[in-house]
């Protein structure tokens, strides 16, 4: 809460009172530092606020959620890759004077026949049964 003294907001062994104080020592900001609170792991930032001499006048803890922001991440990325198969297919479709959604599928089959990416399946046993002759 803004303007609220820190001695009232946190107790003295709080991490994030130890990391506000060691940023009024340094005069720094400091982070992003991985820090657990309950259930949820948090990023947490410390930002000096200076005044227009450039005296410190305050702290401003930033926290941010990281299960939130991974799911945020995950969904840009899945954006990103939509919007360059869909560069691509528009590209694919002039350059082959096809439709887009016949583009879509040359894209597609060719990534099914590329290398894979990520962990290798478990490798087949393909030793030989020997057969005993009898």
């Amino acid at each position: 809460a803004p303007g609220v003294a820190l001695g009232t907001m946190l107790s003295a062994d709080h991490p994030l009172r130890r990391l506000s104080e060691q940023t009024f020592v340094s005069r720094q900001s400091r982070g992003p530092l991985s820090a657990s609170f309950g259930d949820s792991e948090r990023l947490v930032m410390t930002h000096a606020i200076n005044d227009p001499k450039g005296d410190l006048v305050g702290v401003m803890l930033i926290a941010r959620n990281v299960e939130y922001l991974s799911e945020v991440q995950s969904t840009v990325r899945y954006s990103r890759k939509l919007a360059a198969l869909g560069r691509l297919s528009r590209e694919v479709s002039a350059v082959q004077r096809i439709t887009e959604t016949e583009a879509v599928k040359e894209i597609e089959a060719a990534l099914a026949k590329g290398p894979r990416r990520g962990p290798k399946p478990e490798a087949e046993d393909d030793s030989v049964v020997e057969e005993e002759a009898a």
